[in-house]
């Protein structure tokens, strides 16, 4: 499934379009609700984060503790959130402070780059190296399993919360593309000498962000010797070849569409992943 060729050339030429916005914060929350619902199953567990120090109820980890476990050795994070022993943190505001909190460039700031292996220790042993796809595959897997087991009535909080971290991710991921594709775009520009910038328009997402977009038709309405040009082809090139060619943003997709499928999993009544 091709994503929305209208809704990237929507975003083309934009200088900054997302650049405030990360997945890695969205991710991290999203992977502790996983964890939550998978710490509910008793023996049907799958060993998410299994061997994380825990100090809460029946050596359940709290938030802080589960980032800091799951973390690559090499970027330990070494600060806090105000999370504190709430099981049931908020998702936005919770991704705000590891987005935020901490010194930029320090272990004080969480880097939100994990270590699969001790996400999933019993499924991805040290020494194998599952694709970030995979690992969100397995992580939806693992919920779908419990809503399964327990009925969704059992997980509001949890599973609703899990769906909103997810569905940022998504959007943030996006977010990552649009950037690739823009840089790619300006090249483009600046190498035929193209100094001006396009009209843009604001947008509010999921999140609440609110970010420049493309005023598609005001641009061109503004540079009409576009119309027609190379330059304009070589535009839409960029754009239509953008999920398959070389470029930024072609990892992007591959995961974009993935989250797509997985999302629509999540949000919808409980089937397997």
């Amino acid at each position: 499934m091709r994503l929305s060729i209208t809704y990237l050339a929507l975003s083309f030429l934009a200088t900054e379009v997302l650049a405030a916005l990360s997945a890695g914060p969205f991710e991290s929350v999203f992977f502790y609700y996983a964890y939550r619902i998978d710490t509910l199953a008793g023996s049907a567990s799958l060993g998410i984060a299994k061997g994380c120090p825990g100090s809460g109820p029946k050596g359940v980890c709290y938030f802080d503790e589960f980032v800091k476990w799951i973390q690559q050795s090499k970027y330990p994070w070494t600060g806090q959130t105000s999370v504190g022993q709430n099981l049931d943190p908020d998702v936005d505001a919770t991704a705000q402070e590891l987005r935020t909190s901490g010194t930029e460039g320090t272990s004080s700031r969480c880097s939100n780059k994990y270590d699969f292996n001790k996400v999933f220790p019993e499924i991805y042993p040290e020494g194998t190296s599952p694709s970030y796809q995979e690992v969100m595959r397995t992580l939806v897997k693992s919920i779908q399993a419990q809503r399964s087991a327990l009925g969704d009535d059992k997980l509001t909080s949890q599973l609703d919360k899990a769906r909103r971290a997810f569905g940022l991710t998504y959007e943030a991921r996006i977010g990552d593309m649009t950037n690739g594709l823009i840089n790619d775009v300006n090249r483009t520009l600046q190498k035929n000498g193209i100094t001006w910038t396009c009209e843009t328009f604001e947008q509010e997402l999921l999140n609440g962000y609110t970010v420049q977009m493309i005023d598609t038709k005001a641009t061109i309405d503004a540079h009409p010797e576009l119309k027609g040009s190379d330059l304009e082809t070589a535009i839409m090139d960029t754009i239509e070849d953008y999920d398959h060619a070389k470029s930024a943003g072609r990892s992007h997709y591959f995961i974009i569409v993935a989250l797509q499928a997985y999302q629509n999993l999540l949000q919808g009544p409980c089937t397997s992943a």
